[in-house]
């Protein structure tokens, strides 16, 4: 690329061509660049070109609005100008769309990423890092995903405007002046005792003070009326030095007090301590807060002295205090509001319930307690048995703290036991004693007991924007120590409280009335801290307009630990128990639910967008003998207090599939201390493709690290690579129904864990293609450089086909197992070229030919060559292209034909019996996300199409698809089947659509082809009677050779007689 400068202006761009002399379309025309507007992004300079209309257009805005750009001469750059006059159609809405970047109106059209789907001003992008990915703009979010974090909360410094804080320090550095000798300090042993001594003994002879400055000028007037005595004194040196305060908690100070209160009041003697702990501290939000305090200072002074100088001394110190803050008051107040409304604007982008505010505690859903797997699917329960086993030495597992802990990156403990570290439990046959082992805790069932160890109780929480709040209003000095009190003790509070839960007000008094040794004196303190800031800015402005800002919301029901000495880690919370389903029964249930769901939402346009879900997978491990598998299980109606356990983005809690006396079990651990009232939680690891979803899960865990939403947005979480596109996974298919099941296959499955479990049912073709994948799975990972997403992508990559296998097995029972696609003949794809079937080739054409009253002689010769009959339906090409050049019944038709004629890989779908599934019960609860109703909403079977396992198969690596036939279906148009030929659609086919559609191919043979909403195009109907399928599109990807298409394409306007004849592709299994 050559870098382009207009001779006249210096604009430049990047072209191919070497041109040393250029103009810009304005300078050709005698204007200047600087002095046009764009009519799209409203801005000046630039590479500007020219509108049929007489405006201007920038370039790259033309590059970004294509969609609505049509070009009425080829885009050339001459050595004069940029020979391109474009005209266009920019809809209204352009305009009024809101923009994600500067949140206002704006001259400037708008665009959408199609990555995020954001809408964003073309003049706040410009300077951005943007892209064209084929015809869709790319923000540039899709690279900033694979880097770029949102920070955690932990990771953010308190945000409170700072203009309050330092009115306090300048009032309260006033009235430390005012004590010029020092009497409130806590340390005053360098002010000159003689001279100290003087001046009391003067106030003692009814003196008083009159006024002090800040340059401490004392006016001293005696009671008769009798001149004034002054004195002049200089500041002490010392009296603004403050030791440092590194924490809200001194070191000598204790770990816990009972009555705080009273604690707190003997600490508040000095102006030192005030000042420090409080003043810098920020946590004073009121005058009348900060005249609390110095009362109680003045009231233990005045309790201590003894001369009467003294007491004059303190008297008048009280009197300039007073004065002092009444003089300050209204400044202070008002720098209280602005911090107030600067730390609610800085906080707002932080995620948030956006919903009506509950305060009340959401209704527990009832459950029936189980003590082992209830099997919903036959045949599920004996998946769980394992020949794996382990075989301890009788080390390393008497002690609960060597069996862990556990380690996500590699899903296992981290331990030195042999039995622990491959998460199986020991049995009998290892050299253990079974009274000291620990890590039996399964087979022995020493899970914590509900209601003695645990409890059942109404949880709650509050979300990342309150926590930022509260941060923005917690005291001085920042500290990791501030977040642990957020996170824990805050939390632990909000739960203990009995009544108004929703109002933090009663925890923070629950904190801070404490005698039972739960709360640390930093804890209270912080309490306090926050007390004293919700109450301050609650007489300023009113308690309900301030707690709205410190929202706490019901979670649900949760677990807390009710043990007083706590549950230590490692140990065996309990099994994660419910019904087991196989998860083609799992997707079936899930699928009905959805059409319900959705049929709901339409009827009454007031079902939530989350339904609540307590399912889990249970997968066997990767070492196992038999190899790995995937089970869901469900305990919404029929499970283990487990499934009750709050998410955090920060667990106390995991869950680890073991295995126990031979059989695989979810279990679920303590994965550090847990302490007595501390609410379990796990993390559920959720992600959702849905934007909607993802922004109405706002998480409530209030961890310092939480993540702000408990359902993670994948814009596409299958994000399969490029290369298994559509086209590439029908490939796919094609080769495991013509191929034979060898030893390389076999090695490939051994290698992705993939072996009985799996292979067991399975017909050939089938473990064919499950090879396939495979690779394509091991060439993705290939391109992967760390080795946790490597595990991550391995996992869900794993997760899925396995699942996908599980339907297609579980259809094939209920129908037949034979081969999804079958591959034609030479004589076959003949006989559909130019047989007498209905459904032939030819036959479309003859009722074609009679529709456009045209000349059958072309379609009466008899053929029995493939060449000859290629180049027959090249000639009939050329007929259709003349006669009718303009339309797609004449030149649209031409056109398939070509590239039916160019295709050398026919095949049809061999369809399956559609069938209806047993009758699944659908209840209350699982339709409504807060019913509690347990009884059954509906009865209903799910309808499987004839063509559900093809989808399944194209679409193997995402299982939500509720109609996989319908995707398939929709994915087949225009890539391996073609528009109809006897049943063609009225319509132009003009060069500028042709091209459209030409283009289409060229860059996107894998996508269906071009469809708009407000443009009708011709090749709408793809009605395909003879169930054919084959395009030159196809035969690039499944024959590997790009060319194919390219040279179908290049000689799609070469006359029949000099185009070259492609042969048809046919493989004998041997």
């Amino acid at each position: 690329m050559h870098k382009i400068l207009c001779n006249t202006c210096g604009v430049g761009l990047y072209s191919d061509l070497k041109i040393t002399e250029w103009k810009c379309s304005p300078c050709v025309k005698g204007l200047s660049p600087s002095a046009l507007k764009c009519i799209a992004c409203s801005m000046s300079n630039g590479v500007f070109i020219k509108t049929d209309n007489r405006k201007w257009l920038h370039l790259f805005c033309g590059l970004l609005l294509k969609p609505y750009i049509k070009s009425t001469q080829e885009l050339k750059i001459t050595k004069n100008a940029l020979n391109c006059t474009v005209s266009y159609n920019f809809p209204q809405s352009l305009y009024q769309s809101p923009c994600v970047f500067c949140k206002s109106p704006s001259k400037s059209a708008a665009i959408t990423c199609y990555v995020c789907k954001e809408s964003m001003h073309i003049s706040c992008v410009i300077n951005k890092t943007w892209k064209i990915v084929g015809e869709n703009f790319d923000c540039g979010c899709s690279e900033k995903k694979k880097f770029v974090r949102k920070p955690k909360n932990q990771e953010l410094p308190p945000v409170r405007g700072p203009s309050s804080c330092l009115i306090l320090e300048d009032i309260m550095e006033r009235i430390i002046k005012a004590d010029f000798l020092m009497m409130f300090r806590e340390d005053s042993t360098n002010f000159l005792e003689g001279y100290k001594e003087n001046i009391l003994e003067s106030l003692s002879a009814r003196c008083y003070v009159d006024s002090v400055d800040e340059h401490i000028a004392i006016v001293i007037k005696r009671s008769g009326g009798q001149p004034s005595k002054k004195f002049k004194m200089t500041t002490p040196q010392n009296i603004l030095d403050f030791r440092e305060i590194n924490d809200v908690v001194e070191e000598n100070e204790p770990k816990y007090v009972e009555n705080y209160r009273e604690y707190e009041d003997k600490k508040i003697t000095n102006l030192d301590h005030i000042y420090n702990f409080y003043v810098r501290g920020h946590a004073y939000f009121s005058i009348s807060q900060v005249l609390r305090d110095l009362r109680k200072m003045i009231i233990s002074k005045l309790q201590s002295v003894q001369t009467e100088g003294e007491k004059i001394y303190i008297n008048n110190f009280w009197d300039l205090v007073i004065q002092h803050l009444k003089k300050n008051k209204k400044a202070f107040e008002e720098a209280v509001l602005d911090d107030w409304q600067t730390s609610l604007q800085t906080n707002q982008a932080a995620a948030k319930v956006t919903s009506i505010w509950h305060k009340e505690a959401f209704e527990s859903r009832q459950y029936e307690m189980i003590s082992d797997y209830s099997e919903v699917s036959e045949g599920t329960y004996k998946r769980l048995f394992t020949h794996k086993r382990g075989k301890c030495n009788g080390q390393e597992c008497e002690d609960l703290s060597t069996l862990g802990p556990f380690e996500l990156a590699n899903s296992t403990w981290k331990s030195n036991n042999s039995d622990r570290s491959i998460r199986v439990e020991c049995s009998d046959d290892c050299e253990c004693f079974e009274d000291k082992c620990q890590n039996r805790q399964i087979s022995l069932k020493q899970f914590q007991k509900l209601g003695h160890d645990v409890k059942e109780i109404p949880t709650w929480g509050f979300d990342t924007y309150t926590y930022r709040n509260i941060m923005a209003y917690i005291r001085h000095p920042v500290s990791q120590k501030m977040h642990k009190f957020i996170s824990k003790a805050l939390t632990k509070a909000i739960n203990s409280v009995t009544t108004e839960n929703w109002n933090i007000i009663n925890a923070l008094v629950y904190i801070i009335n404490d005698t039972n040794k739960i709360f640390t004196l930093r804890d209270k303190r912080y309490a306090d801290g926050l007390y004293n800031a919700i109450t301050g800015l609650s007489s300023l402005l009113s308690q309900d307009i301030v707690l709205n800002e410190f929202r706490i919301h019901p979670k649900g029901t949760g677990v807390i630990c009710s043990n007083p000495h706590g549950i230590p880690k490692n140990s065996l919370i309990i099994e994660y128990f419910g019904q087991l389903y196989s998860p083609s029964k799992w997707y079936e249930k899930q699928d009905i639910i959805k059409s319900l769901t959705n049929q709901l939402k339409k009827k009454e346009n007031s079902v939530e967008a989350l339904p609540d879900f307590y399912n889990i997978m249970l997968e066997r491990h990767h070492d196992d003998p038999d190899g790995y598998d995937v089970l869901i299980v469900d305990p919404i109606f029929y499970g283990s207090y487990a499934s009750r356990l709050s998410h955090s983005c920060s667990p106390n809690c995991g869950t680890v599939t073991m295995i126990a006396e031979g059989k695989y079990s979810i279990g679920m651990y303590a994965l550090s201390d847990i302490k007595y009232l501390d609410e379990l939680t796990f993390d559920y690891n959720s992600i959702t493709e849905s934007r909607e979803e993802h922004l109405n899960a706002v998480c409530l865990c209030a961890s310092s690290i939480c993540r702000s939403f408990y359902l993670a947005h994948a814009q596409n979480s299958s994000n399969i690579p490029s290369f298994h596109n559509f086209l590439h996974r029908a490939s796919l298919m094609l080769h495991a129904c013509i191929s034979k099941f060898n030893a390389i296959d076999q090695a490939i499955c051994e290698k992705f864990y993939i072996r009985n479990c799996v292979l067991n049912d399975c017909p050939e073709w089938l473990k064919i293609w499950i090879s396939l994948v495979l690779l394509v799975i091991e060439k993705e990972l290939e391109s992967i450089s760390l080795e946790i997403y490597k595990k991550i992508t391995l996992d869900s990559r794993l997760q899925n086909l396995v699942m996908a296998v599980d339907k297609i097995k579980y259809c094939m029972k209920r129908t037949s197992d034979h081969e999804p696609y079958y591959l034609l003949t030479p004589d076959e794809v003949q006989e559909y070229l130019w047989g007498d079937s209905e459904s032939s080739v030819r036959k479309q054409l003859i009722n074609l030919f009679g529709q456009l009253k045209l000349d059958q002689g072309l379609l009466n010769k008899k053929l029995t060559t493939n060449k000859d009959t290629r180049l027959q339906i090249l000639k009939i090409r050329d007929l259709l292209r003349k006669t009718y050049p303009n339309k797609w019944k004449g030149s649209g038709i031409a056109d398939m034909l070509h590239l039916i004629a160019y295709t050398q890989v026919f095949f049809i779908e061999l369809c399956y019996s559609s069938f209806e599934s047993d009758p699944v019960q659908i209840r209350h609860c699982e339709i409504m996300k807060n019913s509690c109703i347990t009884g059954a909403f509906k009865t209903l079977n799910k309808k499987y199409s004839a063509l559900y396992i093809q989808g399944t198969m194209c679409g193997w690596y995402k299982q939500t698809v509720e109609k996989p036939a319908a995707s398939l279906s929709a994915d087949k148009r225009g890539t391996m089947a073609l528009a109809c030929i006897e049943m063609a659609v009225e319509g132009d086919y003009s060069p500028k659509i042709r091209k459209i559609l030409l283009d289409h191919l060229r860059e996107r043979p894998h996508s269906t082809w071009p469809s708009k909403t407000n443009v009708k195009y011709p090749w709408g109907n793809f009605t395909n009677k003879a169930k054919v399928l084959g395009t030159p599109m196809f035969d690039a990807t499944f024959l590997e050779d790009p060319s194919l298409l390219q040279k179908a394409l290049d000689c799609i306007d070469v006359p029949a007689d000099k185009c070259q004849i492609v042969q048809t592709y046919y493989k004998i299994i041997i």
